[in-house]
């Protein structure tokens, strides 16, 4: 057609009902400009009456008279865009998203081909028939939270700024297996052995060797909050699946913190690997809050005294916070988690190495960029003064800020993590804070200066509760704004249809 053989986007309904995205990269748009010709096959046992498309970005619902039919000369329906025995239905609230209803319903082999206005890049599609209803039909929140901690209660807790403004969605808080939470018939919740996945070796082993523990699945629970995140990884893979499909096959939008980020980070690549569709169809976005992406070097407890900060000057504020931090957080140094949390771990080596295909998700990333400035002067008091320290970040006192290549197994670990170059729906936040120690100060100053660190907002464990002591530079407009009003522009953009998009 035009320029256009033929269609450059084929939607495949797959046998469980999911919906698989192929783009034909050599087939032109078929105006010579940006209409979209779009095929889709109906490969499950049953008649689909609908499909639910959505770009973010694309504006592939702003029709403008030159649909298909403007070119072949057809007649299908009112908007020149529908294709035989399809009808088109779109809302000005969501430009980004149209429906295709099949009139009769689409059977098991057929086929049906309708236009768009737009290059649809990727797309996430849900099942219904009727108007389209993109700010009625929910999707789930899950949040991943951190080491030793518990999901039970976490929204009156951890976020609860960001969690309590984040309009149509179910929250649900992500379960650990050996969670914290202990058993508690009386408030619903069940032994905190319950829910390991079925044939987790087995499903370990078909992800090229996934590294797993499966030492504390047997024997006492340990109820923790620190089994293996192999093992979480899957569980999560196993929930989203779940949320998708009881949700009517809205994707889920994820939120992880602290370990929570390695957990959602290692779904991601167990997904791809094992090719179980869920990356790529039932994940709306991914939100990280100071998410461990390469190892925290706090995890390498024997190595404290050595650390990351060796060489840096000075000691005695970053001993007293490594000490605080230390005591408050118990690391279990005997359990799974532990370990697969040092620096350059068996865990984020695998994780990494099958990092390489994620597909084309928001990712948007929050971390913490702590640095101490010490003002040194050659000549005191007279010239030739400069700041030592202001380009080496602490990152946020328990994991470092790492860098910006996304599958790094630095030694040192890192919080940062993009899914390729910043874009209008994938974005980095620093949280950034500087502290300046005079070393000619006695030493209370210096132990001051560590109690300083250790109650930052940007600090690692304050964070959860301090989003709104903090600020970032807002991703469209670069004026300083709260780190939670900030997540709350993006998540509630993701779960409303109408994408807060980021300028690069």
């Amino acid at each position: 057609m035009n320029y256009a053989s033929s269609c450059g986007i084929e939607l495949q309904v797959n046998q469980d009902g999911s919906v698989s995205v192929a783009a034909d990269t050599s087939v032109g748009t078929y105006d010579g400009a940006d209409d979209t010709l779009v095929g889709i096959v109906n490969n499950s046992t049953v008649p689909v009456a609908a499909v639910t498309v959505t770009g973010p970005g694309s504006g592939l619902a702003g029709f403008d008279s030159d649909g298909l039919c403007a070119y072949a000369g057809c007649s299908y329906g009112p908007t020149g865009y529908e294709g035989p025995g399809t009808s088109l239905v779109t809302s000005p609230t969501l430009p980004d998203s149209a429906e295709a209803d099949f009139t009769p319903a689409l059977q098991p082999g057929a086929t049906a081909y309708f236009s768009l206005e737009g290059p649809l890049q990727y797309a996430q599609l849900t099942a219904r028939k009727g108007p389209l209803k993109g700010n009625t039909a929910q999707h789930t929140l899950i949040y991943v939270h951190g080491i030793n901690e518990e999901s039970t209660g976490k929204k009156t807790t951890d976020f609860k700024s960001i969690f309590d403004r984040v309009t149509n969605t179910k929250y649900v808080g992500f379960v650990y297996y050996e969670d914290l939470a202990p058993a508690d018939p009386a408030r619903g919740i069940p032994d905190c052995r319950e829910g390991l996945p079925t044939d987790v070796l087995t499903k370990a082993a078909s992800a090229q060797g996934m590294p797993i523990s499966i030492s504390d699945a047997t024997g006492n629970p340990n109820c923790d909050g620190s089994s293996d995140i192999g093992i979480n990884t899957i569980k999560l893979d196993e929930q989203i699946q779940q949320e998708y499909h009881d949700s009517g096959n809205q994707p889920v939008i994820l939120v992880g913190y602290s370990m929570g980020g390695s957990i959602i980070r290692g779904m991601l690549a167990y997904s791809q690997t094992v090719n179980d569709r869920v990356a790529d169809t039932m994940i709306d976005s991914v939100s990280f809050i100071h998410g461990v992406q390469q190892g925290s070097y706090l995890a390498n407890i024997g190595q404290v005294t050595a650390c990351s900060f060796c060489g840096f000057f000075p000691v005695p504020p970053l001993s007293s916070g490594i000490v605080g931090i230390s005591d408050l957080i118990h690391l279990p140094l005997n359990r799974p988690a532990s370990q697969e949390l040092q620096d350059g771990s068996a865990w984020f080596r695998w994780v990494n190495s099958h990092s390489s295909h994620l597909p084309p998700l928001p990712f948007f990333n929050t971390y913490g960029d702590l640095r101490i400035v010490v003002p040194i002067c050659p000549v005191f008091g007279l010239y030739g003064c400069f700041n030592y320290g202001d380009n080496t970040s602490l990152g946020d006192d328990v994991v470092l800020r790492g860098t910006d290549e996304p599958t790094d197994t630095s030694a040192e670990g890192g919080q940062k993590f993009l899914n390729g170059p910043r874009g209008a729906q994938n974005w980095e936040f620093v949280q950034l804070h500087r502290y300046t120690w005079d070393p000619v100060f006695p030493p209370s100053e210096a132990i001051a200066l560590g109690q300083a660190m250790f109650n930052a907002p940007e600090q690692h464990l304050n964070v959860r509760f301090a989003m709104g002591q903090t600020l970032v530079k807002d991703c469209q407009t670069n004026a300083s704004i709260s780190a939670d009003d900030e997540l709350v522009l993006l998540l509630n953009g993701r779960a409303n249809g109408t994408p807060y998009n980021c300028k690069p």
